[in-house]
C-alpha cells in the first residue's frame, strides 16, 4: 500500500511540474510574438518621414524594452526550472524516498504552480498589451495563449497556498 500512496503522490507532483513547463511554453510564445510584432512595427519620431527616414521600430523604445525582454528571461528561467523539476521527479521516481523529502518537494511545486502560473498570465497580458489593437486579434495567436492558460491558476485548486 504505502508504495501506491507514494506513486499517487508523485503523479500529482509530476503534474504541476507539467503545468510550469507549460507555462514556460506559453510565456515563451506570448513573448516572442510581442517582440517580434514590435521589431516590425514602425511608430513616432515626429517629422521623421518628412526628413526621408524611417520611424523607429516599437522595440526601440526602452519603456517596450523594459515590458518584453524581463517576459522573455522569464521564460528562461521557467524552462530551467521545469527541467531541474523533471529530473527531480524521476529521481523520486526510481529511487526510494523519504516522507521529508517527497514533502519537501510537495511544498515547492505547490508554491512554484502557483507563482509560474499567475506570472504567466500576467506576462501573457502584458504581451497582449504591447501589441496595441493588434494583440486583441485571434490572428495575433494572443487570446488562444491567454485563454489557455488561465485554466492553470485553477487547475489543482487555486493559486491561495
Amino acid at each position: 500500500q504505502h508504495a501506491h500512496d507514494k506513486a499517487g503522490y508523485v503523479t500529482m507532483m509530476e503534474l504541476r511540474a507539467l503545468m510550469v513547463w507549460d507555462c514556460r511554453d506559453c510565456l515563451a510564445r506570448a513573448g516572442a510574438i510581442a517582440v517580434r510584432y514590435s521589431a516590425v512595427r514602425r511608430q513616432g519620431a515626429g517629422n521623421s518621414a518628412d526628413k526621408g527616414q524611417r520611424e523607429p521600430a516599437v522595440l526601440d523604445y526602452p519603456t517596450q524594452q523594459r515590458r518584453l525582454l524581463p517576459l522573455v528571461a522569464t521564460a528562461y528561467a521557467f524552462h530551467f526550472t521545469g527541467e531541474l523539476l523533471r529530473s527531480t521527479i524521476a529521481q523520486l521516481r526510481s529511487s526510494p524516498a523519504s516522507g521529508a523529502a517527497l514533502a519537501q518537494v510537495h511544498a515547492s511545486l505547490s508554491g512554484l504552480k502557483a507563482l509560474c502560473t499567475r506570472m504567466c498570465t500576467d506576462g501573457i497580458e502584458e504581451s497582449r498589451k504591447c501589441c496595441g489593437g493588434h494583440g486583441y486579434l485571434l490572428s495575433s495567436g494572443i487570446p488562444e495563449l491567454l485563454g489557455y492558460a488561465l485554466q492553470h491558476c485553477t487547475a489543482e485548486g487555486d493559486n491561495y497556498v
